[in-house]
């Protein structure tokens, strides 16, 4: 049965980023590089947004130029009672093939919230890396007024995962906005940079873990593994976010691994 959302529900607002041709970044950082293969990753976790999940306002942010068939989606949102907007951001192809893939996400995030209209309403975003599908969204989103921002964090590991996060819009412009300039400064990845801007800023944040753990169904594209974790695996990491053992400086912190 269809579910369509209702006006006057509450909105949750998503940011997927994306880049289905990673070769005009001549593959940096990449494993996954069939454009096709990508390009039907992102059309499956799209859909499965649109039609399934828990968020209402999607935008799609992709940063290689591929032309998409964003009419499709707009449409499918239209008829699920939701929004879509597709953005089509700049290419730093120079920057990102001497700095990482790293740069080109923090820029592309960077870019959505400066092109969208959608996010421009909002206080809060959550953000997914676009190519997988986070399954448990309804599950994620009952702990969205927690706190103005959820994170997963390692700190063993001086880790902040950044495939699946929920972060205030002002404190994003304020803290998280320049990691771009910080990986070309000391050359280390976004996850490592995050956990940084934490750690800086943590009086200023007001920041938790999720309720429970993402449930994401896709593949890294750095490495081709999968971010899905079997179902005893899922419990585990659950209880350890009912813990808040994935909350920056929680006493659990020192054994967690990645």
């Amino acid at each position: 049965m269809k579910e369509i959302r209702k006006k006057g529900d509450e909105k949750r607002y998503l940011l997927l980023t994306a880049t289905i041709d990673p070769s005009v970044y001549n593959n940096v950082g990449n494993i996954l590089t069939n454009v096709e293969e990508r390009l039907n990753q992102y059309r499956a976790a799209l859909k499965n947004y649109i039609t399934e999940s828990a968020f209402t306002d999607i935008v799609f942010a992709e940063n290689s130029g591929y032309l998409f068939d964003k009419d499709r989606y707009w449409r499918m949102a239209e008829e699920y009672g939701k929004r879509f907007e597709y953005l089509s951001c700049p290419i730093y192809s120079k920057e990102t093939e001497q700095f990482g893939k790293s740069y080109g996400e923090s820029r592309l995030i960077n870019d959505a919230l400066a092109k969208s209209n959608l996010l421009l309403e909002t206080d809060y975003f959550y953000k997914v890396t676009g190519r997988v599908y986070l399954k448990n969204s309804r599950n994620i989103v009952k702990s969205m007024k927690k706190h103005k921002n959820e994170f997963l964090v390692v700190d063993k590991h001086k880790w902040c995962y950044t495939h699946v996060f929920k972060v205030d819009k002002n404190d994003y412009q304020r803290f998280f906005s320049g990691a771009y300039e910080r990986i070309m400064l000391n050359r280390v990845n976004l996850e490592h940079n995050y956990y940084s801007i934490i750690k800086e800023n943590h009086d200023y944040l007001d920041i938790g873990c999720f309720d429970v753990w993402p449930y994401v169904l896709g593949r890294q594209g750095s490495t081709g593994a999968s971010y899905t974790n079997s179902f005893k695996g899922r419990i585990y990491h659950d209880l350890l976010c009912k813990c808040k053992a994935y909350t920056y400086n929680s006493p659990l912190g020192g054994i967690l691994t990645l």
